[in-house]
């Protein structure tokens, strides 16, 4: 640490830190110094503990953080809820407290006061702070008593000339290998700053991590995980290896001259001959110690392997839910708190997932709620539910349980509501998950169609003998939630699509994607339906035709045939644009990347005679790269409730995707849709699960997609081309999909 000082104050008194922070700390270089140490830490943590501190979500105290510029540095790594500051300057902390929002710092004298009681930690971490002591042993003996499970250290190591303000030095010789019977060194390693970039410090540094003892007989670390140095192993394996190819190199030149002088001189070359052999010798018996060395690796890992194989691998550890109640009843503050949930660590969501729903609902409380006064529904709890519907399940052909993929509200409704209501309409009782993250706002279990429960209680991980259904585009779901039903359930794997960033998004969400289907295409999962013929196909090769099913995306065909859409009030923009053009061809869906704006593009200006409609949600930024032109309408999302009564509006509908693999795989839910309200489509001509039937038109390129167009316009009002469509739509039903997955259930 800093070397100079400017007042007669007891050095590392509270006083002198004090003055210290306020006068000359930043001036100093502290904050770099504080940084540079705590990277240090981090990077050279042993993986377990960092997984440990993770899994349990441990609570660690930065111990003389200072500015808390070290502590800021932590976070990178821990979340900042899991992070306390603690020094003894009230200076110090005051600064830290206003620079690093979100992490908890105070001061405490933890040598000379009882502030804060015995273990109030379990990790306690402190960078560079014993050596400005007299008596290292007997703060560290103190320190220990602050921490459950571990204490980090990070040391100057065998720092001859000592800064002013350094009173102690650690050497082999002073490094306790126990503190107070309770706590064991388990690691330690030397790593030496001075060939770091930037390096604060100009020698060696130790890393030292003590672990209680019965914390430590609970984490069944092996022999790589325990790391013993007294010195830079890394630099001094260097320093042999460079040995070694100079040894090389000499033997090398030692032959050479050994060849000229056989010429020369035969005594010469005897005893040259002698040395040679001394050497052979010595690395001999050099090898000969390495040969006892592995026997007694194996001797050990041997050992090891007894140990494990006689005790659990799998660790219990109780999940610390945080609850804060939370009274702030405006919208901006729930749409803050939603996005703050939706970037945390996957492990912190899964933590959070049963008290976040109790903190959305008193977010999402008061003025928030629609006009359909949600607010009055009483949802049924988990014992009302089992106690007056699931007791009933005998007079329903099964249990079908939608696990986490979307909420039920939102305005376009997809495939795991459809699939829902239609295996509650073949006579299965239907429970679908959400994570309240739309607008279902659900407390317990609420019938929203008949034989349809929506809920948010983790009790349904109770229920057994029901058949699972996991999404492949469901980000929350993860192996070990998915494989705990292995047992109690039938498991249905719900190919959709293909797995690609532009759906899927960033390359953790497709990586916990792809976990998910290795764990399916593995045979993890009992069932696999898929929606596209191609999808099918990867399946089957990985599991069969017997555990995989062809269910393609479908239509409510009851619900685009409703009379009830003709009596919709229409805006007056689409009303006004429509009247301006002979034929309008529409699209309903999202702005997705996958579709072929360029194309878009040059059609619509081609053909400015036919105005073009858009409907749906932005996905991944599809809006801004949509077309700009008099005669395009882009309406934004319209809900699933009335969208019947806008298709009816179009004369032709549009199916745009580009060419790739989200256009050869997927079966798009519109095309049937398109079908139900008897529209001609035209699609690009790389949708398989389209064109593979005859009454879509399809083009390839701007020109073959206009010729479409006309050709679709000129059958529009044809009445054996309309029914035609409608049987298409009848033969494509949900009802139908149902039947099909409701198969799975026959292994039950």
């Amino acid at each position: 640490m800093m070397s100079k000082h400017t007042d007669v104050v007891a050095i590392n008194s509270d006083r002198y830190w004090d003055k210290r922070f306020a006068e000359n700390w930043d001036k100093m270089g502290g904050p770099q110094q504080s940084r540079f140490f705590a990277r240090l830490a981090l990077e050279n943590l042993p993986k377990w503990i960092l997984r440990e501190i993770h899994r349990d979500k441990l609570t660690v105290a930065d111990w003389g953080c200072a500015e808390g510029d070290g502590t800021d540095v932590l976070s990178e790594s821990i979340a900042k809820s899991q992070l306390f500051g603690r020094d003894i300057s009230q200076v110090a902390i005051d600064t830290a407290s206003v620079r690093y929002e979100g992490i908890s710092f105070e001061a405490a004298d933890w040598l000379a006061s009882e502030k804060e009681k015995a273990g109030s930690f379990d990790v306690v971490f402190s960078s560079n702070t014993l050596e400005h002591f007299h008596a290292p042993e007997e703060v560290l003996k103190k320190l220990a008593l602050q921490a459950r499970k571990a204490i980090v250290l990070l040391l100057p190591y065998k720092e001859l000339l000592r800064a002013d303000e350094h009173f102690s030095s650690f050497t082999p010789g002073n490094i306790l290998g126990s503190i107070n019977s309770n706590f064991s060194l388990v690691y330690s390693k030397v790593l030496d700053c001075t060939e770091v970039p930037e390096s604060q410090w100009l020698g060696q540094q130790i890393l030292l991590i003590y672990v209680d003892n019965e914390w430590f007989s609970s984490l069944s670390l092996v022999l790589e995980d325990m790391h013993i140095d007294t010195e830079d192993t890394e630099k001094n394996l260097k320093a042999m290896e460079k040995g070694l190819f100079d040894k090389t190199k000499e033997i090398k030149q030692l032959r050479e001259e050994i060849e000229v002088i056989t010429i020369n001189h035969e005594q010469q070359l005897e005893e040259l001959s002698k040395e040679i052999e001394a050497f052979v010798v010595n690395q001999k018996s050099q090898l000969d110690q390495i040969d006892r060395a592995k026997e007694r690796i194996i001797a050990l890992e041997c050992i090891n392997s007894e140990l494990l194989q006689s005790n659990s691998w799998r660790m219990t550890a109780p999940l610390r839910y945080i609850r804060n109640a939370c009274y702030n009843k405006k919208k901006t503050s729930y749409s803050i708190l939603k996005s703050i949930y939706w970037h945390l660590p996957l492990f912190a969501r899964q933590a959070l997932q049963k008290p976040r729903h109790a903190i959305v609902r008193r977010f999402r409380t008061g003025t928030n709620l629609s006009s359909d006064s949600i607010s009055n529904i009483v949802d049924l709890s988990w014992g009302q539910f089992n106690e007056t519907v699931l007791i009933n399940r005998d007079s329903y052909k099964g249990v079908f349980i939608q696990e986490f993929s979307i909420d039920w509200n939102v305005p376009l409704y997809q495939r795991p509501q459809h699939i829902s209501a239609a295996m509650a309409r073949l006579g299965y009782l239907v429970i679908y998950r959400t994570g309240n993250w739309s607008g279902d706002n659900v407390n317990g279990f609420r019938e929203v169609a008949e034989n349809v429960w929506v809920t948010n209680c983790v009790e349904v991980d109770e229920i057994r003998n029901a058949v699972r259904s996991i999404y492949s585009t469901a980000y929350a779901l993860t192996v070990d939630y998915v494989s705990k039903f292995k047992d109690s359930s039938v498991l249905v794997y719900e190919y959709i699509d293909h797995i690609d960033p532009e759906i899927s998004g960033d390359k953790k969400n497709v990586q916990l994607l792809l976990n998910v289907k290795k764990f399916a295409f593995d045979g993890g999962v009992d069932y696999i339906v898929a929606s596209a013929n191609q999808l099918y196909d990867e399946a089957v090769e990985a599991l069969g035709k017997k555990r995989v099913l062809l269910a393609q995306n479908g239509v409510d065909t009851r619900h685009y045939r409703n009379s009830e859409h003709n009596q919709v009030a229409l805006p007056v923009e689409l009303e006004e644009f429509c009247n301006r053009y002979e034929h309008v061809i529409g699209y309903f869906g999202a702005l997705a990347p996958w579709l072929w704006y360029d194309v878009i593009d040059e059609l619509t200006q081609k053909r400015k005679d036919i105005g073009f409609v858009f409907i749906g949600p932005d996905y991944y930024g599809g809006s801004a790269k949509l077309a700009k032109g008099n005669n395009i309408l882009y309406l934004g999302s319209v809900d699933y409730k009335i969208l019947p009564a806008y298709g009816k509006k179009f004369d032709v509908c549009f199916i745009p995707f580009k060419p790739g693999d989200i256009a050869q795989t997927t079966s798009p839910l519109k095309l049937f849709e398109y079908f139900a309200l008897e529209k001609p489509v035209v699609v690009t001509s790389y949708m398989r699960e389209c064109v593979q039937y005859p009454e879509v038109f399809r083009g390839s390129n701007v020109e073959e997609l206009s010729n479409a167009l006309d050709a679709a316009i000129a059958v529009k009002d044809d009445q054996a081309f309309k029914q035609s469509l409608a049987k298409l739509a009848d033969e494509n039903d949900w009802d139908q999909r149902a039947k099909v997955i409701a198969r799975c259930f026959d292994d039950l």
